[in-house]
């Protein structure tokens, strides 16, 4: 099936169940690129670092890059500290969420591309389809940030928090 893709696709991403079997090692061996998600939270940091040590173990380190999902400004665990514990820079980060990701689950449509969330969606598709790093954030400036604050109005049948 793999090799199907590569004669039609300039770009595969495959979502691993995050176990390390062995047809998952296999992948990872073919792969120009691997991704580890993980979240600002301790139990997530220590269970990256077990797999970040075993795939390097498995000469594989190289090819690893940390996405960090739920990312906020104001966390226990900055960034900083999530590259320190991990020893690898953090590749991208994806804001927290909840209500955007919970709405389209709810309406059963994407995360409103527009938010900070689904922009941050399409700066990670948009590199893979270049083949280059995605552009790091804009911090957004004070107007930026009140705007945030407004509640949207609930839509029919979506339930609001």
């Amino acid at each position: 099936m793999l090799e199907f893709a590569r004669r039609n696709y300039k770009a595969i991403c495959l979502d691993l169940s995050g176990i390390l079997e062995k047809f998952s090692i296999e992948i990872l061996h073919e792969a120009n690129q691997i991704f580890l998600v993980c979240t600002p939270e301790v139990p997530s940091l220590r269970l990256t670092r077990e797999k970040l040590r075993f795939l390097r173990g498995l000469e594989l380190g190289d090819r690893v890059k940390i996405l960090l999902k739920r990312a906020q400004r104001h966390t226990l665990i900055p960034i900083a500290e999530v590259e320190k514990l991990l020893q690898l820079p953090v590749y991208m980060s994806f804001p927290n969420d909840y209500v955007g990701v919970h709405k389209a689950i709810a309406t059963g449509k994407h995360v409103n591309p527009a938010s900070a969330l689904g922009e941050g969606f399409r700066a990670r598709a948009e590199s893979i389809r270049s083949g280059s790093k995605p552009p790091q954030p804009v911090k957004p400036g004070f107007m930026e940030l009140l705007r945030s604050r407004k509640k949207p109005a609930a839509e029919p049948g979506v339930l609001a928090s």
